[in-house]
């Protein structure tokens, strides 16, 4: 046969002949070829399940009743923000997508569950102006968070 014993491993992982590299996804795992894409798996189901507790929860945070809790809001959006940031340095190319699935959802969730605040009242801003004004603030403070936490690395980080 014309192939290099080496091409038995190699050719078949490749979807297009060729150049581009287009492994199988379960290459990863059957020869251990650690990737990025490996090591970013588990956030990025860890970003999810966040997400998805943020729309299961509606925009209660913590306390019994429906009322939110300080405390409980101010952690949320922490570790939000570590989790989508931790993808920044683990894998580049899930953090802007695994960021919009964040902002997306955690910005539908306090448009859809908003309630007007009685300070929101007393300076005279209508119910719409507060809904635009928290769920706008919400995702930037979530987008911004995952920036801040891991300024050094962008600051730091360089190819060899």
């Amino acid at each position: 046969m014309p192939f290099y014993q080496g091409d038995w491993y190699w050719v078949p992982s490749r979807v297009y002949p060729g150049e581009p590299i287009t492994e199988f996804p379960f290459f990863t795992f059957l020869y251990a070829d650690l990737h990025a894409h490996l090591i970013a798996l588990g956030i990025t189901i860890l970003a999810l399940t966040w997400a998805l507790s943020i729309l299961l929860g509606r925009a209660h945070w913590g306390a019994p009743g429906g009322k939110s809790s300080l405390p409980s809001l101010v952690l949320s959006f922490f570790f939000g923000a570590l989790i989508i940031g931790t993808l920044r340095p683990t894998n580049t190319w899930d953090y802007p997508t695994y960021l919009a699935i964040g902002v997306i959802t955690l910005a539908y969730t306090l448009w859809r569950y908003f309630k007007p605040h009685p300070l929101g009242q007393r300076l005279r801003l209508s119910p719409l102006v507060q809904r635009i004004l928290v769920t706008g603030g919400g995702a930037a403070v979530l987008a911004g968070l995952s920036l801040v936490l891991f300024q050094p690395y962008s600051q730091w980080y360089a190819q060899a």
